[in-house]
């Protein structure tokens, strides 16, 4: 009797102990953001969530510090394991939150019912940033401005007087001749103007005559189509009148 008793609890330590090492290999911590990190707006929320055989999901919790003990959620559980990657991303100004100390927490929940936590603690949430005053530059009062220099007269200018040359034989060049008014560039022997108007024009016309034509043809084809069999009967009463009559002369 005492080896069985001995026996059975050796199998349940045997049992028991593989869970508890499997346990031990989870992971569930947040890397950032860190304790004292001033925050705003989208917050980015990276770390590692996994485990080799119980993982079966993780969730991203926010709280104030000065209620610690409710846990509000920040996204729906994730059921993916994460490594040294991005867990989630907590809206903070989308969501209104106002600006305070406030913690996260991560939980990886095992299949056997046990869960990994990791949290991150005072963390300064700020969106709203003062207003800032109008700079007011100081007043500069005007400075005088001082009396320009008088300036010396400039000296006048002595005239010169002119010099007259000797009559020489050489003659003077003649002025060039004024230049002749070029006359108007010829324009190209043979070319008209073209009336894109009156080629539109006759265009039109062109394509109205033929449209009717068609028609008119059409119509007669569809209006003898209609009568080809009565003609073909009064035609063949005609002939066949005409050959007795032939008969009785």
């Amino acid at each position: 009797m005492r080896r069985f008793v001995w026996l059975m609890v050796w199998l349940t330590l045997a049992m028991v102990h593989p869970v508890l090492a499997q346990e031990g290999d989870g992971v569930a911590s947040i890397s950032a953001p860190t304790s004292d990190t001033p925050l705003f707006g989208l917050v980015e929320i990276r770390g590692t969530a996994t485990h080799p055989s119980l993982f079966a999901g993780y969730e991203l919790d926010w709280s104030n510090a000065q209620n610690p003990t409710v846990w509000i959620p920040i996204q729906t559980r994730i059921t993916q394991q994460v490594q040294e990657g991005i867990l989630g991303q907590w809206d903070s100004a989308g969501l209104g939150i106002p600006d305070g100390i406030y913690q996260i927490r991560l939980q990886v929940i095992l299949t056997d019912g046990n869960v990994l936590e990791s949290q991150v603690t005072n963390l300064r949430l700020q969106n709203t940033s003062p207003t800032p005053f109008p700079t007011i530059a100081p007043l500069v009062p005007p400075t005088l401005a001082e009396p320009a220099a008088p300036q010396a007269p400039a000296p006048e200018a002595s005239p010169t007087s002119l010099i007259e040359q000797p009559p020489t034989a050489t003659p003077r060049p003649a002025a060039p001749a004024l230049a002749a008014s070029a006359p108007p560039p010829a324009t190209e022997s043979g070319s008209t103007l073209f009336n894109f108007s009156a080629v539109q024009g006759a265009f039109c016309t062109g394509t109205f005559f033929s449209l009717g034509f068609f028609g008119l043809v059409v119509v007669y084809l569809l209006i003898r189509a209609q009568l080809s069999p009565y003609t073909r009967r009064v035609w063949w009463q005609l002939r066949s009148e005409i050959q007795s009559d032939g008969q009785d002369q």
